[in-house]
């Protein structure tokens, strides 16, 4: 049964694009139905600007026009579900907020496209399965619950639910299903997928402990940083 849903399912681009415009349109509704035109400004500004961004790039390095980049449109969709400082701000490896930190003199982060959890769930669900990137997703969910507890467990300050209520909350499910299934900078091995998940968890919750700022990014970025690693130190399962 689900091969044949999977078979029916747009390529997976088509897919994510689809998803993320679903959400924006349910959020954009339902937080900003007062003023849907400053909405449809950042949403075009952000599209647009990750196209000419990524059409530039690949003219210096190929002499010519990329035009229209699904990966492009996808970047700015998530650009515009994110407003930082009043400002568009979004990058797969997270270098966009470690450039905020320097630039903004009090960067904030406002997260309106994750307050649709069950609208998250389910199309972030769709997606990381159509991808192949389910395992990251479900790997990091359970990492950043399992070591939230231990956190708490070892440092206190909250009630043990707390870290599974937080885990199932807006902006970890947003994270899992959007932010670390970007198929360009992620694992593909199954294997590989289920460490990087799990270092992402990890690293995580080892910044928030040290109140390092924006401590989601920077965890994703070093473990974009080291996938090449996780690969080479994973072996690959041998086929008997």
């Amino acid at each position: 049964m689900f091969s044949e849903i999977y078979k029916k399912l747009p390529p997976a681009y088509d897919t994510m694009i689809i998803c993320l415009v679903l959400i924006f349109l349910l959020n954009s509704v339902e937080q900003y139905s007062n003023s849907l035109d400053k909405v449809a400004i950042l949403l075009l500004s952000s599209v647009g600007t990750a196209l000419v961004v990524e059409n530039l790039i690949f003219y210096f390095k190929n002499k010519r026009l990329l035009l229209i980049s699904k990966s492009a449109i996808i970047s700015g969709l998530i650009i515009s579900l994110i407003i930082v400082g009043d400002m568009p701000m979004f990058n797969p490896a997270a270098s966009g907020m470690l450039v905020a930190l320097f630039l903004l003199s009090s960067p904030s982060e406002i997260w309106w496209g994750n307050t649709n959890m069950l609208a998250a769930l389910l199309v972030g669900l769709v997606i990381s399965w159509k991808i192949g990137k389910l395992n990251i997703s479900i790997s990091y969910l359970v990492a950043y619950t399992f070591f939230s507890i231990l956190k708490i467990a070892f440092l206190g300050g909250q009630p043990l639910d707390s870290a599974v209520l937080t885990a199932i909350s807006f902006f970890p499910m947003f994270s899992a299903f959007f932010m670390l299934t970007e198929p360009k900078t992620t694992p593909v091995r199954k294997e590989t997928q289920i460490a990087f998940g799990c270092l992402v968890g990890l690293l995580f919750n080892v910044l928030e402990v040290i109140s390092f700022p924006y401590s989601s990014f920077i965890a994703l970025m070093i473990a974009n940083l080291v996938r090449n690693r996780l690969d080479k130190l994973i072996p690959k399962p041998t086929i008997e």
